[in-house]
């Protein structure tokens, strides 16, 4: 009998345990996915134009600096639980070489409306909403993204073509198969030259799993590993690093030069 108890007892606290730790994460998940939203400020000495692109089902909220015609133009695509204001120091860098940029939010994140945060499956849409707002606003200019993590997702996620850049370090809940979230299977439809960037010492995105997306691209393709770096901003980590292995890659591939002297 007491035995019996003591295994009744036994499998109570299992159950228990089981069901405590469920809740944690559907708590912890929650929090993940939970939207974003805020207001976002415009920075002093960062002229650029507001603008409200249209989306699937909302507005996209974005900043637009146009360099001039035959300027080609880079879709900045911010990481997850952050917003546009995270791409201004880019930006800023791009437009000092002649690119035009667009910054914007993703949905459920700074200004863009949204429900949750779905890791780049709904925010893929409004990828494709900049994009075409682009084609509309800049015809016939050359294009390239540069997504930050869950931007990177979204880009990759998104119906392609996207651009001619796809610069990305990737940390891809909800009604959607795991197949549909993994950027990996994605990459190699990417009609356009894309470069991999990857963190030496991320353990979101391990470097193996950084290869293994680089090994997936098609052609044209590049890989810069920025010894050292987590899962954090490459720009911040290594300016000098930054400027030469991505801008190089853009010059090459778009050439603001060339195109803003025709």
């Amino acid at each position: 009998m007491t035995s019996r108890l003591l295994v009744r007892g036994l499998l109570l606290g299992l159950g228990v345990a089981i069901l405590a730790i469920g809740a944690v994460a559907w708590i912890l998940g929650s929090k993940l996915i939970d939207p974003a939203n805020h207001p976002v400020t415009l920075p002093a000495g960062f002229e650029a134009r507001t603008v409200s692109i249209p989306g699937a089902g909302h507005a996209v909220a974005g900043w637009w600096v146009d360099e001039g015609q035959g300027s080609p133009v880079i879709l900045l695509v911010h990481g997850i639980r952050a917003d546009r204001l995270s791409m201004v120091t880019r930006a800023q860098l791009l437009t000092r070489h002649g690119f035009s940029v667009l910054l914007i939010d993703l949905q459920a994140h700074g200004e863009t409306p949204g429900t949750a945060i779905t890791l780049g499956y709904r925010e893929s849409a409004d990828v494709v909403a900049a994009r075409d707002w682009i084609r509309r606003t800049a015809p016939g200019r050359r294009t390239g993204v540069i997504g930050m993590s869950l931007g990177g997702a979204s880009v990759l996620l998104a119906p392609q073509p996207v651009g001619l850049l796809l610069q990305l370090q990737l940390q891809p809940r909800l009604h959607v198969s795991e197949s549909e979230l993994e950027p990996i299977r994605s990459i190699g439809r990417l009609a356009a030259p894309v470069l991999v960037v990857a963190g030496s010492r991320d353990e979101h995105t391990t470097l193996p799993e950084s290869r293994e997306l680089f090994a997936a691209a098609a052609e044209s393709k590049a890989m810069w590993v920025v010894e050292g770096a987590t899962h954090q901003d490459f720009l911040r980590y290594d300016r000098a690093g930054y400027e030469r292995n991505v801008l190089q890659f853009l010059t090459q591939y778009l050439n603001p030069v060339a195109l803003a002297e025709d």
